[in-house]
């Protein structure tokens, strides 16, 4: 009887716990989701492919019209016109036509581009069945997210800070070496210096997209659990 108890009693704690796993809310997995639904989405908007195809199929008609209506035209316009001849006839034809072929052909390209499957990244994440787990490895996918971002970031802010400061160092050492002032003609450098290491500073401490994900993963399970 006692085993029976003992039997019952652990087959009711593995359902309350399989139950408790199953209701906990999937925050990272979800987070996760949303933002392989957007990079896809932007991964996948080929609108520019029809704009491409057809500024390029009308170069491509204009200039057929060139070279089957061009002298009609010139000489309708302008008659006796000297300036229109052959050679320009050809020149306006192919530069057209050669512009028109390269849009168009862009544009096909982009058309059959195979589509970008984000999702294929984080197979290891949608493969799993245990939820649990499944929210665990969605958690490691954000954190790995977050701080690839966060390295791209600061080393580009240290790129844009360090190459400005080398470039005036550069400066002042060829106006030594030529016997000027150290300043000499910094204004110039200066003047389109500024605005790379005012932006470099403000990239600097400011959060990415997916440093941000990270944040709001951390915001919704802290306003969950009560995470202080």
């Amino acid at each position: 009887m006692k085993r029976i108890i003992a039997v019952f009693i652990l087959v009711l704690m593995a359902f309350t716990a399989g139950a408790e796993s199953r209701s906990e809310p999937q925050i990272a997995y979800r987070i996760l989701s949303d933002f392989v639904f957007q990079e896809e989405s932007s991964a996948n908007d080929r609108a520019w492919t029809g704009v491409m195809l057809g500024i390029g199929g009308g170069l491509m008609a204009g200039s057929a019209a060139t070279w089957f209506l061009g002298d009609a035209v010139a000489e309708a316009v302008a008659p006796g016109n000297s300036v229109w001849n052959a050679d320009l006839k050809t020149i306006s034809t192919v530069a057209v036509g050669g512009v028109g072929v390269a849009m168009a052909g862009a544009g096909l390209i982009g058309v059959l581009m195979p589509p970008v499957d984000v999702r294929k990244k984080y197979n290891l994440v949608y493969g799993e069945k245990d939820p649990v787990v499944q929210e665990a490895l969605a958690v490691a996918a954000l954190k790995e997210l977050a701080q690839s971002a966060k390295d791209k970031r600061v080393s580009s802010a240290v790129y844009g800070i360090v190459t400005p400061i080398a470039t005036l160092a550069v400066q002042t050492a060829f106006n030594l070496a030529m016997g000027k002032e150290w300043n000499h003609d910094y204004s110039g450098v200066v003047t389109w210096q500024v605005p790379s290491i005012v932006s470099s500073i403000t990239s600097l401490f400011t959060l990415s997209d997916e440093e941000k994900l990270y944040e709001k993963y951390n915001a919704a399970r802290a306003a969950i659990y009560a995470v202080p």
